[in-house]
């Protein structure tokens, strides 16, 4: 479960600090026996299952979910040029930082990351308080990570030979480096790679092509896996009454791309290793005869081509206990069919695994006291001065869950809205 994530010195931010935490002062009567989420965790830890980033055009809500992008990427493959964009308009330092906390398998890691336009600057991992290790200008403090087997001078080595290019600049990340290639050394390194590369879904829109998501929910080669999850997308697309009683998903081998079918999902190819394949889907509607008839998939409006695909990954989120984040995710998406998908983070028979949802959009009507509580809603504004800012509806005084707040930000109570006049 994501606790908080600070950004430093990225694009219009610059200083920012994301939290996640279940933020009233104390948790609803009897809310055990509830049907719904008003937080996820435990005793220790309660985080809330949803978090909507609502603010006005150009208030830099993209970016925290940028930002969180670009550090996963820096985990994962490094770091590379194009992943640096400082703030220019504050007049900040020249690194970009990111400190991103978490709770994974019963513990709190705290992971760090700087960078500037050449190289990383600082790395560190922490769990429950205890530092894993620190690397800040080349200097290391890595004992905690020593053993029989890897003492201080081989890790440095490790280090200087794994995570520094030719030109001695650290661009590969120490805990990419130990989570891949050294997995059975530190157990908390381990987790915490794991969690950063494989828990967050990181998007910035709501257009996914089918055969992504379909890779991730179930094993697109195995025929009954795959009738078993459409099965289940199924049930789910009938629920928000859009008119489809039956789905088919294919996925064909090609030998030559050129021979792909017109009426494949966007002419989608997909590359798995070295195969070539095309995804072709079909759905089924009533027609006047009350018979069922095939249509082509490609042929259904952009919203249905989005809220398909999209389900699907929501059903792998919640599977797997994972964060969601996604930029403008209403985009093509009726307000209540947008409503419930939300409502599945919150209730507690889709929700078993502690999955997360953060999302930006700038539909309000999800913004209602009836579906988000106070802790769910973060105002993103921007000044010339702090440059974007954050600040969630429970900061506000007098504000309850049974206020109507999505009337008071309309009015301009918690500002983050335009003032557009022509």
């Amino acid at each position: 479960m994501l606790l908080k994530f600070k950004i430093s010195n990225y694009k219009s931010i610059q200083d920012i600090a994301i939290d996640f935490s279940f933020a009233e002062k104390k948790a609803p009567n009897r809310y055990k026996e509830l049907n719904y989420h008003p937080f996820i965790g435990n005793d220790k830890i309660r985080v809330v299952p949803c978090l909507d980033l609502h603010g006005a055009n150009a208030s830099g809500k993209s970016n925290i979910v940028k930002a969180l992008i670009v550090l996963q990427k820096i985990v994962t493959a490094g770091l590379a040029y194009d992943l640096y964009h400082p703030n220019v308009i504050q007049n900040c330092n020249d690194i970009t930082s990111f400190e991103l906390s978490f709770y994974f398998e019963n513990k709190i890691f705290v992971y760090t990351l700087a960078y500037d336009s050449e190289q990383i600057v600082k790395e560190s991992l922490a769990s429950d308080g205890k530092i894993i290790f620190n690397i800040e200008n080349h200097s290391h403090d890595l004992s905690n990570l020593t053993n029989s087997s890897y003492s201080a001078e081989k890790l440095k080595e490790i280090f200087y030979i794994e995570s520094l290019d030719k030109h001695e600049l650290f661009k590969r990340t120490f805990l990419s480096i130990l989570g891949r290639n050294y997995a059975n050394l530190n157990k908390d390194v381990s987790l915490a790679y794991s969690y950063i590369v494989d828990n967050l879904e990181v998007h910035e829109s709501n257009n996914f092509p089918f055969s992504f998501v379909m890779r991730k929910l179930t094993d697109i080669d195995d025929d009954k896996k795959l009738s078993e999850a459409f099965e289940r997308i199924l049930a789910l697309l009938k629920k928000l009454d859009i008119g489809i009683t039956k789905m088919e998903y294919r996925r064909k081998k090609l030998k030559d791309p050129h021979t792909i079918s017109p009426n494949s999902y966007e002419n989608t190819i997909d590359k798995v290793d070295t195969e070539l394949s095309t995804t072709d889907i079909k759905i089924y509607r009533l027609n006047y005869a009350n018979e069922e008839v095939s249509l082509p998939f490609n042929n259904e409006s952009l919203g249905t081509k989005k809220l398909a695909p999209l389900l699907a990954l929501i059903l792998y989120v919640l599977d797997n206990g994972l964060v969601l984040v996604i930029d403008e995710i209403g985009n093509s998406i009726h307000s209540l069919l947008l409503a419930e998908m939300i409502r599945l983070f919150k209730d507690k028979r889709y929700n078993k695994s502690n999955a997360q949802l953060i999302f930006t959009t700038h539909n309000t009507d999800v913004m209602d006291h009836e579906l988000m509580r106070i802790s769910e809603i973060g105002i993103i504004n921007k000044t010339l001065k702090k440059g974007t800012t954050i600040v969630r509806v429970s900061d506000f005084d007098g504000i309850r869950n049974v206020t109507r707040f999505r009337k008071q930000y309309l009015d301009g109570r918690f500002s983050g809205i335009p003032f557009p006049y022509i």
